[in-house]
């Protein structure tokens, strides 16, 4: 098991149910290897996992956008399984786009994101490219659950 579900697992975390999921979690003092073999089989009560390799870079806030950036081409090539309602729609004339978007801004506080930004998402992954708005601030995408 690696370190740091090991660790989890020390503080009462006995399955994967039990694991923060609304935050990034990070498994240190493990190797790739160990992660790769306590994910497989993954639980059926797991959490989606989505593991990350940054690439060196020149500064903190260099690294964040590197992050966010691979994170948002992972969401939007997977948009269809956080926004299942819009599987029939296929075709990105400005209605089915008003529609993808009313969707995302609809379920967004499920998912604790931004409107305009989950919008935002969605209409890229359905148009294929990246966005074309203004990128939103970090601050923005990341917004914290208030608990």
């Amino acid at each position: 098991m690696p370190a740091g579900l090991a660790s989890a697992a020390a503080r009462g975390a006995d399955s994967w149910g039990s694991l923060p999921v609304a935050r990034l979690v990070r498994l240190a003092g493990t190797t790739d290897a160990a992660v790769r073999s306590a994910l497989d089989p993954l639980p059926d009560e797991a959490p989606g996992v989505l593991t990350y390799r940054p690439v060196a870079r020149p500064s903190l806030a260099a690294c964040q956008r590197a992050l966010l950036t691979d994170l948002e081409a992972a969401a939007t090539t997977m948009y269809l399984a956080w926004l299942p309602a819009a599987t029939p729609i296929e075709s990105t004339d400005p209605a089915a786009v008003a529609a993808v978007r009313l969707l995302a801004h609809r379920i967004a506080p499920t998912y604790d994101v931004h409107p305009r930004y989950l919008a935002s998402l969605a209409e890229s992954a359905l148009r294929g490219r990246p966005r074309s708005t203004p990128r939103f601030s970090a601050e923005v995408i990341t917004r914290a659950r208030a608990d």
